[in-house]
């Protein structure tokens, strides 16, 4: 029995491998397989192009789909596009210089980075994903969040596209957390609250799995998640991977 991860960097993270763990754990009659399909900073959009082209290649009987916050991003930049090109820009290309040769691990040195940086001015390798690839950053405080109908769109066609080959759909809403109480903070969990509804929505008209994470979480919030307004700590995605677990053991394992 397959299942396939939709998300972001909380996907990416260590809950399909808690998944996969819990899973086997309650179901010692069934062969699992968890393959992890999040990628950090990633949109519904780039998941749906994943999922299409990628995803379907490992056959899965279910998809589990995390996601809301990382199409806030796109939907408070300015002007508004609904494939994203207005926010999103392809990674930089960096010129090859000799240093390159060098293992990887020569980087953990603080002495050989020094050396490097003295001979060359190429760009390394960017601070983040998403830093390199935002093309026209959000503006929290003016932005008007227009993404809402093109987080639903993606979302529905992923549906489609899992149903053409007759897999399960699972839908969670994503958890998160105002911390330092800023404008950007404020506004992108309004927005990503926004998306959770739009979730909740989008499962009840189209009959899919759904858990409703960000209500279950409400608890142990400040507890779980004191890292920033979306990441959990070791038990929290120990804690994700579990809810989610038992949600598909009672949907689709259940007699």
């Amino acid at each position: 029995y397959t299942i396939f991860t939709i998300g972001g960097s909380t996907t990416a993270g260590s809950y399909p491998q808690s998944l996969h763990t819990y899973l086997s754990s309650n179901l010692p009659d069934t062969q699992i397989r968890v393959v992890n399909g999040g990628v950090p900073a990633w949109t519904t959009a780039e998941s749906l192009i994943n999922f299409a082209l990628r995803g379907l290649e490992y056959d899965p009987d279910l998809i589990v789909i995390y996601h809301a916050f990382n199409d806030t991003f796109p939907s408070c930049a300015a002007p508004f596009q609904a494939d994203y090109s207005h926010w999103r820009r392809r990674l930089p290309e960096f010129e090859p210089v000799i240093f390159d040769d060098f293992p990887t691990i020569l980087d953990h040195s603080a002495f050989y980075v020094a050396v490097r940086e003295l001979f060359t001015t190429t760009e390394r390798t960017p601070v983040s994903v998403l830093g390199a690839t935002t093309a026209n950053p959000p503006n929290w405080k003016d932005c008007e969040l227009n993404g809402r109908d093109t987080f639903r769109r993606n979302l529905i066609s992923i549906i489609g596209i899992a149903r053409a080959h007759e897999i399960e759909v699972m839908l969670v809403t994503q958890a998160h957390r105002i911390q330092n109480d800023n404008v950007r903070e404020i506004r992108q969990v309004g927005a990503a609250r926004e998306h959770n509804d739009i979730v909740r929505e989008i499962a009840a008209t189209y009959q899919t799995g759904f858990f409703d994470f960000d209500a279950f979480i409400e608890p142990r919030r400040e507890e779980l998640m004191h890292i920033d307004t979306v990441h959990f700590d070791r038990e929290g995605y120990a804690v994700l991977a579990q809810a989610i677990g038992d949600q598909i053991i009672a949907e689709y394992f259940s007699e």
